[in-house]
């Protein structure tokens, strides 16, 4: 029994790293894909309203979805128009592209805008976002879709968190039975 249990554990640890390591993997691949270009010289009143544009997650799996954030703000002293197209094509959306246009108070603090993503496959992928009327004003994020063991990305984690715990644990009654010392009768 305490050998069946070292193995167990062993085999519980040695899947929870594989596994952490993989999620890591796709996280620091889909933050590798991440470009930010702004602040071009535009004759436009609304001068790069785009701040900022974020995901809750890097990694997720195909069963998930996620909220794309995006934040404008107008330092402009008039009211502004302008248009926000996202771009992600491995994401359904009912179609290619997401266009919204927003009007811009002046000096507005920050105008948050949301997406649904849902994706269509796996591997890493690209999101754009751009602002219309604002050249080279676009943010690219990068995000890993995966489906390892058909869990989605929170319960790997838990899976992985509970491998690294319980998988040594498991083997003490084996370790401690092979370094006891026993005594010899007298």
């Amino acid at each position: 029994m305490k050998r069946f249990l070292a193995v167990a554990g062993l085999t519980g640890f040695v899947l929870a790293v594989f596994i952490g390591t993989m999620l890591i993997h796709g996280h620091i691949g889909a933050k590798r894909l991440d470009v930010t270009t702004g602040g071009a010289f535009s004759a436009d009143p609304c001068y790069y309203p785009l701040q900022d544009a974020s995901l809750e997650r890097r990694t997720m799996s195909l069963k998930e979805s996620q909220i794309l954030k995006v934040i404008l703000a107008s330092n402009s002293m008039t009211e502004c128009q302008t248009t926000v197209r996202v771009q992600a094509p491995n994401f359904e959306s009912g179609d290619a592209y997401w266009m919204r246009t927003v009007t811009l108070p002046p000096m507005a603090k920050e105008i948050e805008l949301l997406w649904v993503l849902v994706p269509k496959d796996l591997g890493t992928h690209k999101i754009f976002v751009s602002v219309e009327n604002v050249a080279l004003s676009n943010i690219q994020l990068g995000v890993t879709v995966t489906n390892i063991l058909g869990l989605d990305a929170f319960w790997l984690q838990i899976a992985v968190i509970v491998g690294l715990v319980l998988g040594p644990l498991l083997s003490i009654p084996w370790w401690l039975d092979r370094f006891s010392f026993k005594r010899k009768p007298t």
